[in-house]
């Protein structure tokens, strides 16, 4: 009788794939754990803050883990189906449906994109925006020149405000807003603009546009990386809540758009939140999200929502849909439409 070489036959198979449940039931309970502690106690830097960002994600490798459950026993299976439970109660996209068209007075149409281009590379942008119907617009990270480079979007958008980091393009008048000297910071980093547009409506808009710095990734002396530090980010979240608050006391509809670096499950998500309104849970559907990593080919998977519109009561979100067409940004368009008092 022959006898199997050392590492193969029925039993090492069977010790291979015990050992492949046990691997994966360990992935398993270390992924529901980490969702319990973000839950009970969410971190604003550090790793686990890192891994409330990513956390949709470690959910993925599931999907893998499918097939190997199929032929185990019931405690994998039970473990995957826990994870997919969970899965969806954190995090199922939205399922709204489509608005009712709405009349054309009294409604807006927004647009946020981070371009993530340099001057050279326009030729793109400026497409977009000779077919979008959006009469408000936010371009994180886009030249001063966006507009005025070019005679047919400065036609199509004769008003802007201009910031180092952030453009606002505007096809009403707009009045630039004066920011209070101790709340200066943003401003100056050319990471904010602000302003009251006239969009014939009544009480003007407020429109506050910004890009905010990202969570920085610490290194030691020896460049090694060490952590999650969103310390400055969460510190300008911080003031640009209060430019706000005075706003919010106003009847008058007000606007917040653009880059914020931030997803829905860090707790900085809850500073800014406070009276006002997410457009996307309240009109899109889907998981909405709108940076997305250079893949191979070219593809498009956004991973991430860290655009927004936001807005206090005064105006009602009645649509909003990204567009993830790889046109050199790593973000998606961001697109909204609102109806004005």
């Amino acid at each position: 009788m022959q006898v199997p070489p050392a590492g193969r036959g029925p039993a090492a198979a069977g010790r291979r794939r015990r050992g492949a449940e046990r691997l994966a039931l360990g992935y398993i309970g270390l992924v529901l754990g980490l969702a319990l502690v973000q839950g009970l106690a969410p971190q604003r830097n550090g790793l686990l803050a890192l891994t409330q960002v990513l956390a949709p994600q470690l959910f993925w490798p599931l999907l893998l883990l499918a097939p190997l459950g199929w032929k185990s026993g019931p405690g994998l299976r039970l473990g995957l189906g826990a994870g997919g439970v969970v899965y969806v109660l954190l995090f199922a996209p939205h399922w709204i449906a489509p608005p009712a068209p709405a009349p054309p007075v009294g409604v807006v149409d927004v647009m946020a994109w981070n371009v993530y281009r340099d001057g050279r590379q326009m030729t793109g942008v400026r497409h977009v925006l000779a077919t979008s119907p959006a009469a408000l617009v936010a371009l994180p990270e886009a030249p001063a020149d966006v507009a005025s480079g070019d005679a047919a979007t400065a036609q199509r958008y004769p008003y802007q405000l201009v910031a180092a980091q952030i453009v606002l393009l505007s096809r009403y008048p707009i009045a630039p807003g004066t920011t209070p000297p101790g709340l200066a910071d943003l401003q100056q980093a050319g990471r904010l603009v602000w302003g009251r547009i006239a969009v014939g409506l009544g009480a003007p808009l407020t429109v506050v546009a910004v890009h905010l710095q990202r969570a920085d990734f610490v290194r030691d002396a020896q460049g090694r990386w060490v952590g999650f530090d969103a310390t400055q980010r969460d510190r300008q979240i911080a003031q640009v809540r209060a430019l706000i608050a005075p706003l919010l006391q106003a009847p008058a509809p007000l606007l917040l758009l653009g880059d914020f670096n931030l997803t829905e499950r860090e707790p900085a998500y809850q500073d800014l939140a406070g009276s006002l309104q997410d457009a996307y849970p309240r009109s899109g559907a889907g998981l909405g999200n709108t940076w997305q990593p250079d893949l191979p080919f070219g593809q498009a998977v956004p991973v991430l929502r860290i655009d927004y519109i936001w807005s206090n009561a005064a105006l009602r979100p009645l649509g909003t849909g990204t567009d993830c067409t790889r046109r050199g940004s790593d973000h998606c368009i961001l697109f909204g439409r609102l109806a004005l008092p």
